[in-house]
């Protein structure tokens, strides 16, 4: 479902963050571009259910419905794995990567920040004296 956890889509650094436009016409980063590697694999962030696998405007996507209005899209991959109709679980690959990887979330069809979604963890530091 919508409320499961995610995790990113690859281990690559992010190198355009979330930048959505002031109006839905003007432009922005509406997700999050990685620096991959050729030949890198494209997990799913979440459970859910392929709902499109394939190419737009000669680019490759797919796309994951988890439910409660929430959809993820990897794109501008190498390559497609899967069909339209597929379930997958968290961190089944997906696609594989080209040089970067765009990913996009959206909820009842409004693009939201990625990162939002995925567990943070929190590490808490505590100095303490040690002894003499």
């Amino acid at each position: 479902s919508g409320g499961e956890p995610h995790r990113p889509p690859v281990d690559a650094p992010i190198i355009d963050g979330f930048r959505p436009p002031d109006a839905p016409w003007l432009p922005g980063n509406r997700g999050l571009e990685y620096d991959t590697e050729p030949g890198e694999p494209v997990h799913a962030s979440s459970v859910g259910i392929v709902t499109f696998a394939g190419q737009v405007g000669g680019h490759l996507f797919v796309t994951v419905d988890h439910g409660s209005g929430l959809r993820t899209t990897v794109g501008f991959v190498e390559q497609v794995l899967g069909v339209t109709g597929d379930r997958v679980s968290t961190g089944m690959v997906i696609a594989v990567a080209g040089d970067t990887m765009h990913f996009t979330a959206r909820r009842a069809g409004n693009y939201i920040d990625p990162e939002s979604l995925f567990w943070k963890v929190r590490v808490v530091v505590r100095l303490v004296e040690g002894p003499g």
